[in-house]
């Protein structure tokens, strides 16, 4: 019985390891698929016949105003000033 108790305390610490990791990678890759659509915008804001609404779509942002909220938590700016004086 001892040894029972043991194996599922060892599978239950296997599967929490598991999804502890499972989580930390999709995380990861979502961060990581996000910080490449940044960088795509930031080449597509050269073009300023592309609006930033139609720069955040095309990058795969499903509103202006999310994407704008992102670009400045990574870049220190709006993407209005990005584009205004990184031109």
């Amino acid at each position: 019985m001892f040894f029972l108790h043991r194996v599922d305390s060892c599978i239950k610490i296997i599967l929490d390891a598991t999804n502890y990791f499972a989580t930390r990678c999709q995380k990861t890759d979502l961060y990581c698929a996000i910080i490449k659509a940044l960088e795509k915008s930031k080449i597509l804001l050269k073009n300023e016949d592309l609006s930033i609404t139609e720069v955040a779509l095309e990058c795969g942002f499903n509103s202006g105003s999310y994407y704008a909220e992102l670009f400045k938590k990574y870049n220190g700016c709006t993407p209005r000033n990005f584009r205004k004086y990184k031109k």
